[in-house]
């Protein structure tokens, strides 16, 4: 219990006895009166009298008793961590067995899909009952949405857990625990024999790509400067393949945004000011002439998506390249990036695309959420960068 539960229950023990200690006094007081006046009340009006007399007391003794309660309840419900239950179990599942969808919106409980292939669809699940996917195919990009309160607590979770794991090299497992308090794993719903996101397939190359949480300000070393993909419609349709590029100061370190900017977001509480750094690296043998990440891009849950595709250039056997993305508009942004890369190869004549690495296989973690900004941060769009 905490210190303000306790306080109460002092509280109400206290009120109770100056009430009852009170109610003593009037008793006694009217027993005096009745006797000096030499009269001897009936029952009856005795018991009315009373009831006049008493009636405060009563009814704070019901109002004592509602607070006993509420605080009861509260505690229970601050102290109880009951787990949720279907009433479907995984028997009773709706099964669909090798279908087919393509760009559709799927409601998905209650069902159990089974050697079904999916292409860039949107599964919407409202947490009324268990689904499950049984050696289906993904291709293309898959969205999941809900209503749920619980399962959005969870995505939100995972999503971040998954960002603090990644940004020291580590990994997110994701577990279910049993009735028994057992840990169980999660089944794949990939046909065996999928390699995971990022291996098998092109080994000639090994180009990876992590992106974590950053928040602004950001530090420009003195004589560099910065690749900002500012996330915003206009900018996104007139230039989905270049950087918004934040030159520093050859003599000194400097900041952007600048110190003005940053005050004025602190003081709206501006959850804009988070966005995510991304590094792209090549691990492989070759040097590369040319890299492009794919990213898709949804501004408000908008179909479709944007398809964003910054040039990282030339990327040497064991060099980085780094790159930052922050929500530049008042809306709610989503952004994917895929499991392809477009490279030129030294010594081959065109480009190709092959596999774009990551050191996880959670998929979640290659989903980035950007909350809406009340600040624009490339200044080129003024106000009507969401536009």
């Amino acid at each position: 219990m905490t210190v303000g539960d306790w306080v109460g229950i002092i509280e109400a023990l206290a009120l109770i006895y100056l009430a009852w200690q009170q109610n003593q006094i009037f008793k006694k007081q009217n027993e005096i009166f009745a006797t000096q006046a030499g009269i001897e009340m009936p029952i009856k009006e005795v018991r009315v009298q009373k009831l006049k007399l008493y009636w405060p007391m009563l009814a704070m003794a019901l109002i004592m008793i509602f607070t006993w309660v509420a605080i009861a309840l509260d505690y229970h419900d601050r102290h109880s961590y009951l787990p949720v239950h279907f009433k479907m179990k995984s028997d009773q599942e709706q099964v669909v067995y090798a279908k087919s969808y393509r760009n559709e919106s799927l409601e998905i409980d209650g069902k159990k899909f089974d050697h079904c292939k999916f292409d860039n669809v949107t599964f919407m699940y409202r947490g009324l009952a268990p689904v499950d996917f049984v050696t289906c195919d993904f291709t293309g990009n898959i969205y999941l949405r809900t209503n749920n309160d619980a399962a959005k607590a969870v995505m939100m979770l995972a999503q971040q857990l998954a960002v603090i794991s990644t940004s020291h090299g580590g990994k997110l497992f994701i577990s279910t625990i049993d009735e028994n308090g057992n840990l169980v794993p999660v089944p794949s719903p990939l046909p065996a024999g999928n390699p995971p996101s990022g291996e098998g397939g092109d080994t000639s190359t090994a180009v990876f790509m992590e992106c974590a949480r950053v928040g602004l300000p950001l530090t420009i070393p003195h004589g560099q400067k910065l690749r900002i993909v500012p996330l915003s419609k206009k900018r996104l349709k007139e230039h989905n393949s270049s950087f918004y590029e934040v030159l520093g100061d050859a003599r000194k370190e400097t900041q952007w945004p600048n110190k003005q900017l940053i005050a004025k977001s602190n003081v709206l509480h501006n959850p804009g000011a988070l966005g995510y750094a991304c590094t792209v690296s090549n691990h492989g043998e070759k040097n590369l002439l040319y890299v492009s990440v794919p990213i898709d891009i949804n501004v408000d849950n908008e179909k479709p998506a944007i398809r964003l595709s910054p040039v990282i250039g030339a990327l040497d056997v064991g060099a980085r390249a780094q790159f930052y993305i922050f929500n530049d508009c008042n809306e709610m942004v989503s952004a994917v990036w895929q499991d392809t890369a477009r490279v030129q190869i030294l010594g081959e004549a065109s480009p190709r695309d092959v596999p774009l690495r990551r050191s996880f296989s959670n998929p979640v973690e290659q989903i980035m959420i950007f909350f809406p900004s009340k600040l624009t941060w490339a200044s080129e769009y003024g106000k009507t960068s969401c536009e």
